[in-house]
Parts: C-alpha cells; structure tokens; sequence
C-alpha cells in the first residue's frame, strides 16, 4: 500500500492569500482615511475599510479553524475507511459547470468537485486526479471529505 495523499495542517495557501490581500486592503483604507480632509471621503474610507478588515479577518479565521477540525478528527481516527475498486458514475468537465466527479466505492457515493474549496482531497479525473476508474485505493473519509488515499498494489 502507498499512500497518494494525506491532509496536513497547513490548510490552502490560495484561500489564505486572497483573504488575507481583503484584510490588508481594509487596513490600508483605514490608514488613508486618516489622511483625507473631506467628510464624504473619510467616511466611505473608514466605511469599507472597517467592513473588509473585519469580514477579511472573520473569514481568515473562518477557513483556518474548519480545516483545523477536519484535521484533528483525522488524527484522533474519527473518520470511515472505505476500501474496493473505483467506480466512476460521472466525470466533471475539465472547465467545470457542472457537478463534481461522482465516485462509487464498495456501495459508497462520494463527489469531488475541483472547483470547491475542501480541506481535503478534491482533485477530478479530468484535473490529473488519482481516482481513476478501476483503482483499489483505501480512502480515510469524514462528512464525505477526503482525508487521505492509499492505493493498493493487486
């Protein structure tokens, strides 16, 4: 057995970077307000400056803290082991717009959609994914996330 993929703590760089760049912006807009002398500008300024700092530092927190509670039940072994073939019922276009991948393992529906943000594995066929039809692969799974995938040499 191999494994393909295993979630760690670090969750998604991408979704950090873009609410963080919010964060900052709200920041920025503060610091300028400051600086305006006109009522009407100051007060959009500090309007929209306080409103993406907040929403930009709640979502932060937000994604951080769910990817923590994905991860920590994958340590403390809170999750179902699914283990068989790789039966694929649908394929999600490369270009999306449609549903995700829909995965049938030992009688169990699972649905990966590339473009969802997940703390687990979400890559479909059409991106390069590993569940290809046909596979033995020993999934890790919780509220239907992948956790990790082993692949089993037959």
């Amino acid at each position: 057995m191999q494994t393909m993929f295993e979630i760690s703590i670090i969750p998604d760089m991408e979704v950090v970077k873009v609410v963080s760049v919010l964060a900052v912006v709200g920041m920025i807009s503060l610091f300028l307000a400051i600086r305006y002398r006109k009522i009407y500008q100051r007060t959009f300024l500090l309007f929209w400056g306080c409103t993406t700092s907040v929403f930009g530092v709640f979502l932060l927190l937000l994604h951080v803290s769910y990817h923590l509670y994905i991860y920590c039940n994958y340590l403390v072994g809170n999750y179902q082991i699914l283990e068989g073939a790789v039966n694929v019922l649908y394929e999600q276009p490369k270009n999306g717009h449609a549903p995700g991948d829909l995965l049938e393992i030992n009688g169990e529906n699972l649905t990966l959609d590339f473009y969802d943000v997940s703390p687990g594995y979400n890559i479909t066929i059409s991106n390069g994914g590993l569940l290809i039809n046909g596979r033995q692969v020993k999934l890790y799974v919780y509220d239907g996330i992948i956790l990790r995938i082993d692949t089993i040499k037959s």
